[in-house]
């Protein structure tokens, strides 16, 4: 650890909301780590940036990666993003691709954040965003991941006072 880098981890990060978020993290923390469970998809033009290839459902896995990690900045922030879906009807989802869905979306969030909270937990600081995504938006659009990553990086920096809440980042749906 250093007294002065600060990372953020970020899982799923290769695409979508979850490469949005590396973007928009890159200008706050020194190190950002993208946790994927594939690596080299995404030709990341920041030195600050850097790729792992890891299965958030592996906890040693995880926790080598934070390991490699925390060896050159203190992990500041996650942002567990990764996460899967399958498009098929409850008749036809198999259990064991239901098991995944849980394995990858669930306990890979659980996963991660144990890894990184003892450090956090002693350095008295740290911020743990968990990403989940909807549809169906009022807006008559499906939100950006750039929209997304912005409400991430306040929670991340900037809302040291927001704790154990769920933000809702869904366009107004809840109104209907």
């Amino acid at each position: 650890m250093t007294d002065h880098q600060h990372a953020a981890i970020v899982t799923g990060a290769s695409s979508g909301i979850g490469r949005a978020v590396v973007e928009r993290l890159q200008a706050d923390y020194d190190y950002v780590a993208c946790f994927d469970i594939e690596t080299g998809e995404t030709d990341w033009d920041d030195e600050g940036v850097h790729e792992f290839a890891v299965d958030v459902r592996d906890p040693d896995a995880v926790a080598d990666a934070v390991a490699a990690v925390e060896s050159v900045a203190d992990v500041a922030a996650l942002v567990n993003n990764a996460g899967i879906s399958r498009a098929v009807s409850l008749a036809d989802l198999d259990p064991d691709e239901w098991d995944r869905v849980l394995d990858v979306n669930l306990k890979g969030q659980y996963v991660v954040a144990r890894a990184v909270a003892p450090g956090m937990v002693e350095r008295g600081e740290g911020a743990i965003v968990n990403v989940s995504s909807v549809a169906d938006l009022p807006l008559e659009r499906i939100g950006t991941p750039e929209e997304v990553a912005d409400v991430v990086a306040f929670l991340c920096d900037g809302a040291s006072y927001v704790t154990g809440t769920v933000l809702t980042v869904d366009g107004g749906s809840m109104l209907r």
